[in-house]
């Protein structure tokens, strides 16, 4: 493997919150239990794509969980190149190496985000994105025609 199917192996198998918990541990040792307890070692393996703009574009890649870190495989024009990756040095490294105060900030800030976004999310029976998307679409007509009924003196609120 090279060093940038390392950087992809990294950025691709880990979600923005996880690499937030997996910067956070404060030694190999908790790397290494934080991934074996996350992505255990006989795990699914998962097959993403290359896009365009990435090295190698369109190419599969996978990722296999084993003890202590993860197999990463390409499927490369010049035939399939593969390598382990272990938490406590590989991932780590290519981390730290590529980690700045800037960018911590900004991941932390992204994870923080979508934490509160997914704590605010109420559930309908639609999938609206936006609270103007659920007010025009639900709650404007679900409330005329609660006013409407309320303002009928036959009609007795179920409160």
């Amino acid at each position: 493997m090279n060093d940038d199917d390392r950087r992809m192996a990294v950025r691709d198998y880990l979600t923005p919150a996880h690499l937030l918990e997996f910067i956070d541990c404060p030694g190999d040792r908790q790397r290494t239990s934080w991934g074996a307890l996350r992505f255990p070692a006989g795990g699914p393996t998962v097959t993403v794509r290359r896009l365009p703009g990435e090295p190698e574009p369109g190419r599969s890649a996978r990722f296999t969980p084993t003890v202590g870190g993860f197999r990463y495989e390409i499927d490369a024009h010049d035939g399939v190149r593969s390598g382990f990756l272990s938490w406590g040095g590989d991932v780590h490294t290519v981390i730290r190496d590529r980690l700045t105060p800037v960018r911590y900030g900004a991941l932390r800030q992204a994870v923080e985000a979508q934490a509160a976004h997914d704590a605010a999310f109420i559930p309908c029976p639609l999938p609206y994105r936006t609270p103007e998307l659920w007010r025009d679409l639900f709650y404007a007509d679900w409330s005329r025609e609660r006013t409407c009924r309320s303002s009928d003196p036959t009609v007795h609120s179920t409160r």
